[in-house]
């Protein structure tokens, strides 16, 4: 991922193997890296002249078989050398390491350099978004500028959740060695929910912090709250369901509970951002039990979800006899009111 500010290393690649791998730009790159413009945009690079050279050499064979077989000869060696041409088929949709805006061998290095990138661009999209300082900075503009900015952090949400749940891919002939599906390392998981905590666990006013200045579609107090809704839904059952085979279900819906609720104790004033996932993440736990889950869950999921309900219950009730601010107070007061429902319904 380093190589990827690197200027000598951009001159001789792309940023990708191939043109066609649907990278908008090298957003790992920072502004003391000093890389040109033809350094931070893709363009056609090996990968693609292997394509070419593979599609398209003239061979001298007559018999297809003959053929087929020596380009899959061919191919295996050539991976073999150069995994950097490694193709992606069509049934790895959900490989963590072939999403748009997949950059570098590292994800979450990957993407902690480009949420560096947007938060020095952020502050400034109406200076730099204004070509001309007398017109008016339409709402349309606004839309569009923030849209971007906030885009680009879904495509960076997507990338390190589907790294919970996705396997990656590595077609391979069927006589050579090594599964063709396979998760990546619990380690490796590790680091994107630790980067999808650094995203989304503090309330990340600063995407809208310039359009609070200038607009009344968005206010400073509810700017980024709906990231809340992301994080605190990671947990659900589906992603439960298909959770990575290297890390424990319950162990991973506590780590959002632990996360979550850290601040629901006695005498604390939780923010406004911090209720809110509290609220979302109880209802996610909650949701897990919908009968039209019945036929889709694994035996591990739905205790891992009553465990922590039961964590929250306690919890809340051991922080609301000392909780005298109102929001406070009757927010844990709804929260309690929720859980007990549950258990008269599913008693």
């Amino acid at each position: 991922t380093d190589s990827l500010r690197s200027k000598t290393l951009r001159d001789k690649y792309s940023l990708a193997p191939s043109i066609t791998d649907d990278l908008p730009y090298n957003f790992v790159a920072q502004p003391q890296d000093g890389l040109s413009r033809q350094q931070l945009i893709p363009r056609v690079s090996d990968g693609d002249e292997w394509t070419i050279e593979w599609g398209y050499k003239p061979l001298d064979f007559t018999d297809p078989e003959a053929e087929r077989q020596y380009l899959t000869d061919l191919t295996t060696r050539h991976l073999a050398d150069n995994p950097r041409h490694t193709f992606v088929v069509g049934t790895s949709f959900n490989d963590p390491q072939c999403k748009v805006h997949d950059l570098g061998d590292d994800q979450p290095k990957a993407i902690e350099y480009g949420m560096k990138n947007l938060k020095l661009i952020a502050p400034h999209l109406v200076e730099w978004g204004t070509t001309n300082r007398d017109l008016h900075y339409s709402s349309l503009n606004a839309q569009h500028y923030w849209a971007q900015i906030n885009g680009n952090i879904l495509k960076y949400y997507v990338i390190l959740s589907n790294n919970v749940t996705g396997k990656c891919c590595r077609p391979k002939p069927a006589s050579a060695d090594g599964e063709v599906y396979f998760y990546n390392d619990k380690n490796y998981v590790e680091k994107c929910i630790a980067g999808l905590f650094d995203m989304f666990g503090e309330q990340p006013k600063w995407v809208w912090a310039d359009s609070t200045q200038n607009f009344t579609w968005v206010t400073p107090e509810k700017a980024g709250m709906g990231y809340a809704q992301i994080l605190a839904g990671m947990p659900s059952v589906i992603m439960l369901r298909n959770l990575n085979q290297n890390i424990d279900p319950l162990e991973y819906a506590m780590r959002f509970y632990k996360f979550i609720y850290r601040n629901a104790k006695p005498n604390a004033t939780p923010t406004l951002y911090e209720r809110t996932m509290q609220s979302i993440l109880l209802a996610t736990m909650i949701s897990s039990f919908n009968p039209r889950y019945d036929t889709y869950v694994r035996g591990s999921e739905r205790p891992a979800c009553l465990y922590v309900i039961k964590q929250i219950q306690n919890r809340l009730q051991n922080a609301l006899p000392t909780t005298h601010d109102k929001a406070t107070h009757d927010h844990y007061t709804i929260l309690l009111r929720q859980i007990e429902e549950f258990f008269t319904i599913k008693q």
